[in-house]
């Protein structure tokens, strides 16, 4: 399994200016002289902004659209965002080889730790400083373990459609019966024959993904090492440790992360008597934000309110 070491990162960042539609192309260096692919729109004639990082869910296309939508919300406020590309991943396509070998946890860590370095040297002149983490699903489990890192910058923390509450392999369980439960009669009935709806077997899988931790062997169009990077992970306790505000976003209907996770993390959050955690759940929203101005409203109006203070 890839190991994440803190000396690890490069401080050494190229900073290169293409226009890509509205955004600001940076390269910013890895250990292994690979580059990530990073965007930033910033605001408009304003001497300092603020900065929100994206940490992306699990889908495996270009965060532009998502980066864009989010710049469209946000830079009217003077607000910049940043976000970066998954390895093998790009505007112009797909590398799979690439994308399938680096898709797991602790890379997406190292790529998001190397970011904020570059950011604490310099790599963006306007920003004043402040920076909050918005993570969406896979994004969110991300989030918490970036934010105890960089301290000294990070004020605020969004967590969006990405529980955290419930152990990750009983989400999975949630989003597979889901699934079978969308389909039509004859598929259910194969599934049944193939097992998949029998949750014994799906633990004896999480069993055989954890013996092969660096496995690339598929299943659900993700590889053991994905798997069981986020099998061993429980992200929680560091959300525990977390001591600024957090804004965290779930909705009712989601048919991927059940919503008990994100109830279960406010729970822990009161049992332990922190009150940092603004926990805003909609009865009528599923996984995604699109079309949701409410829901951008209130995320701005809190976000705005973190940035002043």
């Amino acid at each position: 399994m890839f190991k994440l070491k803190k000396n690890l990162f490069l401080i050494f960042f190229v900073l290169c200016t293409i226009q890509l539609f509205s955004l600001e192309k940076l390269a910013i260096q890895r250990a292994d002289q690979s580059l990530i692919d990073a965007y930033l729109t910033i605001p408009q004639d304003v001497e300092q902004f603020p900065l929100i990082l994206l940490v992306q869910g699990s889908d495996a296309e270009t965060v532009i659209n998502n980066h864009k939508a989010l710049a469209d919300r946000f830079n009217p406020y003077g607000i910049a965002i940043l976000s970066a590309e998954k390895r093998g991943i790009n505007a112009d396509g797909k590398d799979t080889p690439q994308f399938i070998e680096f898709d797991f946890f602790e890379y997406r860590l190292q790529d998001f730790s190397t970011i904020l370095q570059a950011l604490d040297h310099g790599l963006i002149k306007k920003w004043n400083g402040a920076l909050i983490i918005l993570g969406g699903s896979e994004g969110g489990k991300i989030a918490p373990k970036l934010a105890l890192q960089f301290p000294s910058h990070v004020v605020g923390v969004i967590l969006i459609g990405s529980g955290g509450g419930l152990s990750f392999g009983e989400e999975l369980k949630f989003q597979i019966e889901t699934s079978l439960n969308n389909m039509n009669l004859v598929y259910k009935f194969c599934f049944k024959i193939r097992d998949i709806l029998i949750p014994r077997k799906i633990d004896a899988k999480y069993l055989k993904i954890l013996e092969q931790p660096d496995s690339l062997e598929m299943w659900y169009e993700k590889t053991f090492r994905w798997w069981a990077s986020y099998l061993k992970y429980d992200p929680l306790p560091e959300m525990l440790q977390i001591n600024i505000p957090i804004y965290m976003i779930h909705g009712a209907l989601d048919p991927k992360i059940p919503v008990e996770s994100a109830d279960a993390v406010k729970a822990a959050f009161d049992e332990a008597s922190k009150h940092n955690i603004t926990y805003v759940c909609y009865s009528d929203l599923e996984h995604s934000l699109k079309g949701r101005d409410d829901v951008y409203h209130s995320m701005i109006e809190w976000i705005k309110k973190i940035f002043q203070n």
